[in-house]
C-alpha cells in the first residue's frame, strides 16, 4: 500500500521510507516485483468490484452506464508520451488521460494516452478491456469521442453510445438512434 500511495503522489519511494518508518530496500523491491499494470488493474478491479456490491451503491446506479472524458495534465521532465499544446500547457508538455466511469461513481478504467490524439479512439477500448463484474451495456461521451464509427463499433458489439451533443448539425451529424 505504501507503494501505491508513494506513487500516486509523486512522493516517491526514498520520502515514503522516511514518513512510514518501511525500509527503502523493502519498498523497492515491492515496486519492482508487484508494481506493474497488471497488478494495478487487477487491484482496481478488485475494488470497483467490492464497491459495486455494497447496498448503497445501487442508490447511485445499476452499473449498466458509464461515461468516459479525457483530461490533460503537465508533465516535468522527459516523457515519450508528453507532447507540446499550448492550448492547455502553455509553454511546457503533457499527457492525456482517458478514464471510464460508471454511473455508481467508479472509474473502472483509465489510459495515458498522447495529449494529441483524438480520444475517440479509445472510447470503446475501456469497455471491451473491462474487467470488473459491472454490467456495462450504455456508454455517454462528449463529442470528441462521438463518431460515426464508433456508434458503427458499439452496434457491432451490442452495446449503446449516447452523447451530450444537442443533435444532428450539418458539420457534425449523429445516427438515427430509434430502436428498429
Amino acid at each position: 500500500m505504501y507503494v501505491i500511495i508513494a506513487e500516486a503522489t509523486n512522493m516517491g519511494l526514498s520520502a515514503m521510507a522516511e514518513s512510514c518508518g518501511v525500509p527503502y530496500d523493502v519498498l523497492a523491491w515491492t515496486a519492482e516485483w508487484y508494481f506493474r499494470p497488471e497488478t494495478l488493474e487487477a487491484a482496481n478491479a478488485a475494488v470497483v468490484d467490492y464497491h459495486h456490491r455494497l447496498p448503497l451503491t445501487r442508490a447511485f446506479g445499476s452499473g449498466t452506464l458509464s461515461s468516459s472524458d479525457g483530461q490533460r495534465f503537465p508533465v516535468k521532465g522527459k516523457s515519450i508520451t508528453a507532447r507540446h499544446l499550448s492550448r492547455y500547457f502553455a509553454r511546457g508538455q503533457g499527457v492525456s488521460t482517458y478514464t471510464h466511469v460508471s454511473d455508481q461513481h467508479s472509474t473502472f478504467h483509465t489510459k495515458v494516452i498522447v495529449a494529441t490524439a483524438p480520444e475517440s479512439h479509445y472510447v470503446l477500448d475501456g469497455l471491451l478491456g473491462n474487467e470488473t463484474d459491472l454490467p456495462v451495456f450504455e456508454h455517454a461521451t462528449d463529442t470528441h469521442g462521438a463518431t460515426l464509427a464508433n456508434f458503427a463499433l458499439f452496434d457491432l458489439v451490442g452495446k449503446a453510445a449516447v452523447t451530450a451533443d444537442p443533435g444532428p448539425r450539418e458539420d457534425h451529424p449523429v445516427p438515427d438512434r430509434t430502436p428498429r
